[in-house]
């Protein structure tokens, strides 16, 4: 359920003590179905928090600088674990979910994996999934962060939004670069509005 367990106490905890000066926690979700797999670490609960808490207080006992990325996986969702083999699971699957994007173009549908076709957004969702980011940017307030990332690669949904090989539709959030980098740029704005001044914003 995203929630950070022993591994990542051990993994980025040894990390610090080796004398690591800053460390980025992997893409974190923002929602149960922004992940990539159901394995994967999440941030839009008080039981992630309160996982994540002592896992960055002891980076920071070894002055360690810490940051997370939040995130959405988008097309690239709902898929199985990469030890499971990482294929893309149907949303009736009981580890599955819809993937969405900003239209119903398939990630890699050429490639060797069979990446299902997402359902677009409607705008009333992407402000839905905004909110979620900002959520998630408290949270990581709380959690003690010093640095917060809003994930924009990959193929995730924030990047898919922003080429025109993906974003092909014709209201607000598609056309020209402003309208595709509309998305990216208010879910910024609106985590900055939460994040405090003095700590970094990437």
């Amino acid at each position: 359920d995203g929630v950070a367990n022993d591994w990542r106490m051990v993994h980025l905890g040894a990390r610090a003590v080796g004398g690591v000066g800053f460390i980025m926690a992997e893409c974190t979700a923002v929602s149960a179905t922004g992940r990539i797999s159901g394995g994967c670490a999440g941030l839009w609960n008080d039981a992630q928090v309160a996982a994540l808490k002592p896992i960055v207080a002891l980076q920071k006992q070894f002055g360690t600088v810490t940051g997370t990325q939040i995130s959405h996986s988008g097309r690239k969702g709902s898929a199985a674990t990469a030890l499971n083999g990482g294929s893309h699971l149907d949303a009736d699957d009981p580890d599955g979910w819809e993937a969405v994007g900003p239209t119903s173009d398939a990630f890699d549908p050429d490639g060797t994996r069979l990446w299902k076709a997402p359902r677009a957004l409607s705008v009333d969702e992407i402000l839905e999934i905004q909110d979620q980011f900002v959520h998630s940017a408290k949270l990581a307030l709380e959690v003690g962060y010093d640095l917060l990332e809003v994930h924009c690669a990959h193929g995730y949904l924030l990047q898919s939004f922003l080429t025109p090989l993906v974003n092909t539709r014709d209201d607000d959030y598609g056309g020209d670069l402003r309208g595709r980098a509309k998305f990216l740029l208010e879910t910024v704005e609106k985590v900055r509005a939460v994040w405090p001044a003095e700590k970094v914003l990437s």
